[in-house]
């Protein structure tokens, strides 16, 4: 079970977008000036901070994610060949181009993605990746991609996406331990654009909490249900 959210993130580079608590969770997004390739590009953050008290009271971290960031501009995607058939494959989740610190920190060589726990740390296990085909396939082995399994054209010119899924190689202590919080989303879109999130996070234990309006900058609406991800595990 989890925390539903809807975050915005708007406004200048540089500026906090806001921070929201209620229950267990605060959820909060910076957003700052892409450099290098990245010029002419804004990377939003968004952060879970858990408080293992209550109903999460023994839990270590943030287990699972299902989310969906959408947004006024094309997202910006890293590509890179996971799957050694040759052909450059879209990075939604995150896992297999980004460790967490230059997640956190570089503003030159990042993508969006949507995840649960540092990648380093422990495997992330997308549960559904929407839209499909961030991976490419080429069963007649000619150097071009099936149709639908184009990542290039699958993730050349998004304004949305959603990942659903939940870490197995433990709950992302950073939800705790760091005073941010859980790095568990970010979209990399052209400078100004308006973001969106919305969609669930569950730590490793506690039940389902609704969270209200929040007035705090930056959030439109949140509210409480079950996750996919928490499910699978306690199946």
């Amino acid at each position: 079970m989890g925390s539903k959210l809807t975050i915005w993130a708007a406004g200048a580079a540089l500026a906090l977008a806001g921070s929201s608590a209620y229950a267990n969770f605060t959820f909060s997004s910076t957003r700052t000036a892409g450099t290098g390739a990245q010029a002419g590009f804004d990377i939003v953050r968004f952060f879970a901070k858990l408080d293992p008290t209550g109903n999460t009271a023994g839990a270590t971290g943030l287990q699972s994610v299902d989310a969906e960031i959408i947004t006024s501009g094309n997202l910006k995607f890293r590509f890179q060949d996971q799957n050694a058939d040759g052909i450059a494959d879209a990075d939604p989740t995150g896992t297999a181009t980004q460790n967490d610190n230059a997640a956190r920190l570089g503003n030159t060589n990042n993508g969006s993605f949507i995840r649960a726990g540092d990648p380093t740390a422990g495997a992330f296990n997308a549960v559904s990746v929407l839209p499909p085909g961030a991976l490419s396939k080429d069963s007649d082995f000619d150097g071009t991609p099936d149709p639908g399994f184009d990542p290039a054209v699958n993730y050349g010119s998004l304004k949305s996406f959603r990942v659903a899924g939940f870490t197995a190689g433990g709950a992302d202590a950073k939800a705790i331990s760091d005073p941010a919080g859980s790095l568990f989303a970010m979209a990399v879109v052209p400078t100004g654009s308006a973001v969106q999130i919305v969609g669930f996070v569950a730590a490793d234990k506690g039940n389902a909490e609704a969270i209200p309006e929040p007035t705090a900058l930056g959030f439109i609406g949140i509210a409480g249900a079950a996750l996919l991800g928490r499910r699978r595990k306690q199946a």
